[in-house]
């Protein structure tokens, strides 16, 4: 009978792991359908806005015969943001003034240096949304937007 017991508890056991593997299971297929929908929304919302920053395509730099190259850095744009208060202010609409003069200097130094390509390092912080809950009250937009 005891041993009855024993092999009683070991298929419950056997039970539980089997049930908390199909609970990790699902967990992990939940979080990557969350993930492929969040990069579908993502490629939909910018395909939708493509031209809201540079609608007349004054962005695309002009291919110059040359070694030379150059590095851009983007970091702490905060797309999404919006505050207004005795520090200043920040929108959408600022950041995309300050990339719109952020470009007109890349390209002048592109004619200086005759660059003939252009290397984009993304370093963070390029929008605001969700995934920075303590600041989730500055935003204005949703992190996709």
């Amino acid at each position: 009978m005891n041993e009855l017991q024993t092999q009683k508890q070991e298929i419950q056991k056997e039970k539980r792991k089997l049930y908390d593997e199909r609970i990790d299971l699902n967990k992990r297929l939940r979080e990557e359908a969350r993930f492929e929908t969040t990069i579908d929304l993502i490629n939909h919302t910018l395909s939708e806005i493509s031209g809201k920053f540079f609608s007349d395509n004054t962005y695309t730099l002009p291919v110059v015969p040359s070694a030379n190259k150059m590095i851009v850095c983007l970091s702490d744009l905060h797309i999404g943001a919006y505050f207004q208060n005795v520090d200043g202010e920040y929108s959408t609409e600022i950041a995309g003034n300050r990339l719109r003069q952020y470009l007109a200097e890349i390209k002048n130094i592109q004619d200086c240096n005759r660059c003939s390509e252009c290397i984009v390092a993304i370093l963070g912080d390029c929008i605001n949304g969700s995934i920075h809950r303590t600041i989730s009250i500055t935003n204005k937009e949703d992190v996709v937007e």
